[in-house]
Protein backbone atom coordinates (compact mmCIF):
# COMPACT_ATOMS: atom_id res chain seq x y z
CA UNK A 1 0.00 0.00 0.00
CA UNK A 2 1.51 3.14 -0.88
CA UNK A 3 1.16 6.39 0.94
CA UNK A 4 -0.19 9.45 -0.34
CA UNK A 5 2.31 12.22 -1.02
CA UNK A 6 -0.13 14.45 1.92
CA UNK A 7 0.03 11.42 4.01
CA UNK A 8 3.83 11.44 4.17
CA UNK A 9 3.85 14.96 4.71
CA UNK A 10 1.56 14.41 7.73
CA UNK A 11 3.65 12.08 8.94
CA UNK A 12 6.57 13.68 9.12
CA UNK A 13 4.87 16.55 10.29
CA UNK A 14 3.54 15.05 13.36
CA UNK A 15 7.08 13.23 13.99
CA UNK A 16 8.60 16.32 13.60
CA UNK A 17 5.81 18.26 16.16
CA UNK A 18 6.26 15.81 18.37
CA UNK A 19 9.73 16.40 18.68
CA UNK A 20 10.16 19.84 18.75
CA UNK A 21 7.20 19.89 21.76
CA UNK A 22 10.35 18.70 24.10
CA UNK A 23 11.93 21.82 23.53
CA UNK A 24 9.98 25.12 23.36
CA UNK A 25 10.87 27.30 26.51
CA UNK A 26 11.06 31.21 25.80
CA UNK A 27 8.50 33.51 24.09
CA UNK A 28 10.49 33.20 20.51
CA UNK A 29 10.72 29.47 20.57
CA UNK A 30 7.03 29.28 21.88
CA UNK A 31 6.17 32.08 18.88
CA UNK A 32 7.64 30.13 16.18
CA UNK A 33 6.30 26.69 17.95
CA UNK A 34 2.71 28.45 17.97
CA UNK A 35 3.12 29.28 14.20
CA UNK A 36 4.23 25.84 13.25
CA UNK A 37 1.12 24.25 14.80
CA UNK A 38 -0.95 26.91 13.55
CA UNK A 39 0.22 25.67 10.08
CA UNK A 40 -0.82 22.33 10.86
CA UNK A 41 -3.89 20.06 10.27
CA UNK A 42 -4.62 18.34 13.62
CA UNK A 43 -6.50 15.36 14.25
CA UNK A 44 -5.89 11.79 15.53
CA UNK A 45 -3.05 11.14 18.23
CA UNK A 46 -0.57 13.61 19.53
CA UNK A 47 2.86 11.83 21.30
CA UNK A 48 3.24 14.98 24.33
CA UNK A 49 5.39 12.36 26.39
CA UNK A 50 8.18 14.53 27.64
CA UNK A 51 6.74 17.79 26.23
CA UNK A 52 7.07 21.21 28.26
CA UNK A 53 4.71 22.72 29.52
CA UNK A 54 4.58 25.56 26.84
CA UNK A 55 4.18 23.05 24.11
CA UNK A 56 1.33 21.20 25.65
CA UNK A 57 -0.28 24.74 25.89
CA UNK A 58 0.27 26.18 22.65
CA UNK A 59 -1.42 22.96 21.31
CA UNK A 60 -4.35 23.20 23.87
CA UNK A 61 -4.88 26.49 22.88
CA UNK A 62 -4.46 26.44 19.26
CA UNK A 63 -6.65 23.29 19.14
CA UNK A 64 -9.65 25.21 21.26
CA UNK A 65 -9.31 28.08 19.13
CA UNK A 66 -10.08 25.77 15.44
CA UNK A 67 -12.25 23.50 16.98
CA UNK A 68 -9.98 20.45 16.30
CA UNK A 69 -10.50 17.86 18.88
CA UNK A 70 -7.45 15.65 19.18
CA UNK A 71 -5.87 12.39 21.51
CA UNK A 72 -3.36 13.15 23.60
CA UNK A 73 -0.69 10.88 24.57
CA UNK A 74 1.88 10.97 27.39
CA UNK A 75 3.42 8.12 29.06
CA UNK A 76 1.38 5.19 29.20
CA UNK A 77 -1.95 7.82 28.98
CA UNK A 78 -4.33 9.28 26.73
CA UNK A 79 -6.31 12.72 26.89
CA UNK A 80 -8.85 13.34 24.96
CA UNK A 81 -9.53 17.28 26.46
CA UNK A 82 -12.51 19.61 25.63
CA UNK A 83 -12.73 23.14 24.70
CA UNK A 84 -11.65 24.66 27.62
CA UNK A 85 -11.16 28.24 29.05
CA UNK A 86 -8.09 29.61 29.93
CA UNK A 87 -7.57 29.62 34.04
CA UNK A 88 -6.58 27.37 36.69
CA UNK A 89 -8.08 24.35 35.40
CA UNK A 90 -6.08 24.80 31.88
CA UNK A 91 -3.15 25.08 34.05
CA UNK A 92 -4.23 21.91 36.36
CA UNK A 93 -5.14 19.80 32.98
CA UNK A 94 -1.19 20.77 31.39
CA UNK A 95 0.29 20.22 34.68
CA UNK A 96 -1.40 16.59 34.84
CA UNK A 97 -0.43 15.92 31.08
CA UNK A 98 3.34 16.99 31.51
CA UNK A 99 3.53 14.87 34.51
CA UNK A 100 2.10 11.83 32.97
CA UNK A 101 4.65 12.36 30.16
CA UNK A 102 7.69 12.94 32.39
CA UNK A 103 7.10 9.49 34.04
CA UNK A 104 7.61 7.55 30.93
CA UNK A 105 11.58 7.30 30.61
Amino acid sequence: MALEPSEVESEAGYARLENIGRFVKGELMANQFEEFVGSMTLAGIIDVTHWTPEAVRILLTVCRDRLNVIALHAGNKYFTPVIHEDGPLLDMLIQIIVEAGSECH
